[in-house]
């Protein structure tokens, strides 16, 4: 078997589209590779935003400012599958990915015979291999980003972790989770383990009364944005963003952020107030001016992320959800408020399609619909003609590329491309970009 075999494997016959919420499987899977989930201290993060940008601010600062081995595991990724599994910075080998499917196939073939609901999916395998990996690799702590939900997420046989993360709450994958807020954060809160702490972004009384109750019944301390921490003093510009954060323990001025938007100022607001708890507990102490550093050098690829290219400007932004669309139009009109905007976007099945465009159809002078490569798009003329009714200034484009190459080609200098709506669409055409300019 080679790393394609792999792949494929893990995205064919273990269905990569099939979500089955359960943790049955994956405790069974993990018991045949000795759990080694428990081999090390986990910080969980959830959160319907912002959750890849807080494990990614909070993982630089870990691996940066202290002299533990740090392991990250995030979903989707953007160009690569070895981007999920990240040691130091260290992408998961193409050879561990062949050998461990290899050793896993006769497990999973022994768990398929017993019936459908033993059957275990692409992102349990995936967990499974990243708590193998970090164990085979010796890390001390890992960064741990929930796939979908909490409660029922693959991720959540984590028993100890060090401190539980929700960073914000609204409606998405509603036929799954739940169809209002507080049944979402139900859900989200189901990280929350007895005698643990728990750090949250969410302000809204529905959602964060049902995190304050489910952390009450675990006998589990909460700390709460613009409660028990907060940002304040933001200054925003390009690729230099600047805040002050009021912490649990510890104030720090002028922390400067190369990741764009304001609502990274709450993503590193809530990594920093992890952090705290996580300094405390393991005894660390790290200066101010180290934890800055590693804050100004954290770069999440395709979160508002700014690329030249041909001489013209573009933004790749993996906002999915209608919350993600309205955080991208707030960057789009502070950073951008004078120039034309252009947008390719690409929208799966599963999103709110009508709320999303709804968002973001008057900051676009055009709009240009295409296919995310993704089998999760076979809605995608419906969107279409809905884009119709939005949109007069608007076209279908099926391929990504032509719809990229048509956009670059016709772009003027007063106007900037955005490149939006799903990580596949964004790691599909930023992946492209890199091969071009390389």
């Amino acid at each position: 078997m080679n790393y394609l075999e792999a792949l494929n494997y893990l995205y064919t016959d273990r269905n990569f589209s099939k979500i089955r919420p359960g943790l049955k499987r994956v405790k069974e899977l993990l018991e045949h590779f000795g759990n080694p989930q428990n081999h090390y201290q986990i910080v969980h993060i959830t959160g319907t935003n912002g959750k890849g940008s807080t494990s990614y601010f909070l993982y630089s600062i870990l691996k940066k400012v202290t002299d533990l081995k740090v392991g990250l595991y995030t979903s989707p990724h953007l160009s690569s599958f070895r981007e999920r599994i990240v040691v130091n910075d260290e992408k998961v080998s193409k050879d561990y990915i062949v050998e461990f499917v290899k050793s896993a196939i006769p497990i999973v073939k022994k768990m398929d015979s017993k019936g459908p609901e033993y059957m275990s999916t692409f992102f349990e395998l995936t967990t499974a291999m990243a708590f193998k990996y970090f164990k085979d690799m010796g890390v001390d702590i890992v960064v741990l980003e929930v796939g979908l939900g909490g409660r029922y997420d693959a991720t959540n046989v984590v028993e100890n972790p060090l401190v539980s993360v929700i960073t914000t709450v609204d409606l998405e994958h509603t036929r799954i989770l739940g169809d209002t807020i507080e049944k979402i954060a139900f859900e989200k809160a189901g990280i929350i383990k007895e005698n643990s702490l728990v750090v949250t972004g969410e302000t809204k009384a529905g959602a964060l009364n049902v995190i304050k109750e489910e952390a009450v019944k675990k006998n589990s301390k909460v700390y709460v944005y613009n409660q028990d921490f907060r940002y304040k003093n933001i200054r925003l510009a390009l690729n230099q963003n600047l805040f002050d954060y009021e912490g649990i323990n510890r104030k720090l001025e002028n922390i400067e952020l190369t990741m764009n938007g304001k609502h990274q100022f709450l993503n590193c607001s809530i990594a920093l107030a992890a952090f705290e708890n996580i300094e405390e507990q393991l005894g660390l102490r790290v200066s101010d001016e180290k934890i800055k550093a590693a804050l100004k050098n954290a770069v999440w690829p395709g979160r508002f992320e700014l690329i030249e290219f041909n001489s013209k400007s573009l933004i790749i932004d993996g906002a999915h959800n209608p919350a993600a669309f309205k955080k991208l139009r707030e960057s789009i009109e502070i950073y951008f408020p004078d120039k034309r905007k252009i947008a390719i976007i690409g929208i799966l099945d599963d999103k709110d399609y009508k709320a999303m465009l709804q968002e973001i159809k008057d900051v676009f002078e055009k709009m240009i619909l295409t296919r995310p490569l993704s089998n999760r798009t076979t809605n995608i003329m419906e969107i279409h003609r809905y884009l119709k009714t939005v949109k007069q200034q608007s076209e279908y484009i099926e391929s990504p590329l032509n719809a990229f190459k048509k956009a670059i080609a016709d772009l003027k200098d007063d106007e900037i491309l955005v490149v939006t709506g799903s990580l596949y669409l964004a790691g599909y055409l930023r992946n492209y970009i890199d091969t071009i300019k390389r």
